[in-house]
């Protein structure tokens, strides 16, 4: 129960968190098929989104709340 409360203190920064990570995750998939040549497909470049973004959604609402809530306790 106290991790869920300390959790939920820090659950404020989730919103900004994922937008964030959504412009980080199409920037770096631009950059990264910009150097390749843009040689890749555009079914490719939505996967290489949908994975970057669903691993960058699970760090941003499991980990990033706990460490904003560390933070206001200092």
């Amino acid at each position: 129960m106290k991790l869920f409360k300390c959790w939920r203190r820090g659950a404020e920064v989730i919103p900004f968190s994922l937008i964030a990570c959504f412009f980080t995750c199409v920037g770096s998939t631009l950059a990264n098929a910009a150097y390749a040549g843009w040689s890749d497909s555009f079914p490719a470049l939505l996967h290489r989104v949908g994975v970057g973004y669903s691993g960058a959604v699970m760090v941003a609402v499991i980990l990033l709340p706990w460490l904003h809530a560390m933070r206001l306790r200092d």
